[in-house]
C-alpha cells in the first residue's frame, strides 16, 4: 500500500494506491484534493467603553484579547465611573469547524450579541450574572463579524463571551480566534478627556 502527498501552497492532493498479487486485485488509485487554509492568529477585538449606559459618552477604546471580565463593584478604567457604563466590542471571529455554534453570554447587566450581522442574543435588561445562549451555523476558516454590547447599571459588573460546537467544548473564545477588523488599528488605547 502507498500514500503520496503532493501539492502547492493552499492545496494538497492525497493519492492512495494498493499493490496486488496473483490472488488479489488491487483497487484503482484514488486521488483526493483538499484546500489547505493557513492558520492566522488573532489578537482580540476592539472594546469601546462609554461613561454611561447608552453609548453616548465615549471614554476609552482599546484592544481586548478576550471578553472575560469581572469588575466586581469597580469599573474597567479610572476614566469610567462604576455602576453606569457600557461597552461595545467589535471585530471578527474565526470558527474552527463547519457546524452550528452555540454562543454564551454571562453578564450583569444587559447584553446583545450579533454574529455575522444576525442578532442571536438580546437580553437588554438589568440582570444579575445570568447566562444566555444563541446559535448560528458557521464555516471553518471563514471570519465573520462579531459585535457584543453590554451595559452596567448598579451593583457588580461582569461580562463573558464563550462558544461551543459539536466538536469543540465550551470555552471563553480565545484571542487567537478573535480579530480586529481592517478599519480598526491594533494595539491602541485612546482616552478621551471628560
Amino acid at each position: 500500500d502507498e500514500i503520496t502527498l503532493t501539492g502547492e501552497l493552499g492545496k494538497v492532493t492525497i493519492r492512495v494506491a494498493q499493490h496486488g498479487d496473483d490472488t488479489y486485485n488491487p483497487a484503482k488509485a484514488i486521488d483526493r484534493s483538499f484546500q489547505v487554509v493557513p492558520f492566522e492568529t488573532g489578537k482580540g477585538v476592539t472594546g469601546t467603553y462609554f461613561n454611561n449606559v447608552d453609548f453616548t459618552a465615549q471614554a476609552l477604546e482599546r484592544t481586548d484579547a478576550t471578553i472575560d471580565f469581572d469588575w466586581g463593584s469597580g469599573s474597567p478604567d479610572a476614566s469610567i465611573e462604576a455602576n453606569t457604563f457600557s461597552v461595545r466590542w467589535e471585530g471578527q471571529v474565526l470558527p474552527r469547524f463547519t457546524e452550528t455554534y452555540t454562543f454564551y453570554t454571562t453578564t450583569d447587566d444587559g447584553v446583545r450579541l450579533w454574529i455575522d450581522g444576525q442578532l442571536i442574543i438580546d437580553m437588554w435588561q438589568d440582570q444579575g450574572g445570568l447566562t444566555h445562549t444563541g446559535t448560528v451555523a458557521l464555516q471553518a476558516g471563514n471570519k465573520v463579524p462579531i459585535r457584543m454590547e453590554y451595559y452596567e447599571n448598579a451593583g457588580t459588573a461582569n461580562a463573558k463571551l464563550e462558544w461551543s460546537s459539536l466538536r469543540q467544548g465550551r470555552e471563553v473564545i480565545p484571542s487567537s480566534y478573535l480579530f480586529i477588523t481592517e478599519a480598526q488599528k491594533e494595539d491602541q488605547t485612546i482616552t478621551f478627556a471628560a
